[in-house]
């Protein structure tokens, strides 16, 4: 009974690291046992920077882990990643008081390292720094040795699959995403990396079935506003976009306003654009790079 109870409880170990994202075995290789206040406030961390909400929120949670247990390495690599985005997630203000978000990121990672060698989502972290500085090779080094340590991590998929898809190795991207979507199929921002994929490959088809399923999963995001303006403008049809920019909710981003007013000035654009207008402008200028980067 004993023994079954085991096997039971090992399935449902496996189900729930592929649900929450996490690795079952972080923090095993330390002495002692985990503070469950630590572990929570991580959780807690790592759920807020995988659906990127409230990021400054994580990466305060990620540091009252560590200020309670600094040998925590998991909660190292965790801060690691949310200041990799920071600049993306966080207001001008709160960006300027972190500093170098790429140098702490680093150090963060290196600290987890430090404390757990090969320890995969530091590794992982390392790969990132690598690609913002686009250098393709050593990222694809460092992602790779994450996944041979975490073969089923589909966070570290998430980017790598994106490396492979900029350094034009597509066959190799496609089942990279496609393992990972396997895996882990409610994750909004999986399905907007697939988004852009298909994008990039011009299989609207298939892209058009994952902005569809992120428009389900995550129906405020920014992912989802940038895909179905995206889809918009597409058509070129003024009159189409200025009957359904309505549709889009793109907040904090830009306003509904914002939008329309965007909307009817593409029906006349030689006029000067209104500061809701380039606010709009904005806004998808802003979903350009993001989606490009795949934060």
């Amino acid at each position: 009974i004993f023994a079954v109870q085991d096997e039971i409880a090992g399935e449902i170990a496996k189900a729930m690291e592929l649900s929450l994202g996490v690795d079952a075995s972080e923090g095993k290789s330390r002495s002692g046992p985990i503070d469950p206040k630590v572990y929570e406030y991580y959780l807690r961390a790592r759920e807020l920077h995988r659906k990127r909400t409230e990021l400054a929120r994580a990466i305060d949670l990620f540091q009252q882990a560590l200020e309670i247990d600094p040998e925590f390495a998991p909660a190292w690599a965790g801060l690691a990643h949310a200041y990799s985005v920071a600049e993306f997630y966080v207001s001008s203000e709160q960006l300027a008081e972190y500093g170098d978000q790429h140098a702490l990121s680093l150090a963060a990672a290196e600290k987890a390292l430090e404390l757990e060698p090969n320890q995969p989502s530091a590794l992982h972290a390392i790969g990132n720094y690598h690609l913002t500085r686009f250098d393709w090779a050593k990222a694809q080094c460092f992602y790779e040795s994450a996944l041979e340590a975490d073969p089923d991590s589909t966070d570290i998929m998430e980017d790598y699959g994106s490396m492979l898809m900029y350094s034009l190795q597509m066959d190799e991207s496609r089942e990279v995403i496609e393992r990972m979507l396997q895996l882990d199929p409610y994750v909004p921002l999986f399905r907007h990396v697939a988004a852009g994929f298909y994008n990039m490959l011009d299989e609207r088809e298939l892209r058009n079935q994952h902005i569809n399923r992120l428009n389900e999963l995550a129906p405020g995001s920014w992912f989802a506003a940038g895909w179905n303006l995206n889809k918009l403008l597409e058509d070129d049809d003024p009159d189409a976009i200025h009957q359904n920019i309505h549709r889009i909710s793109a907040e904090p981003w830009a306003s509904s306003d914002d939008l329309q007013a965007a909307a009817d000035w593409l029906r006349n654009p030689e006029q000067e654009p209104s500061p809701a207008v380039l606010n709009a402008v904005k806004f998808w200028q802003d979903f350009a790079i993001k989606a490009g980067r795949f934060d």
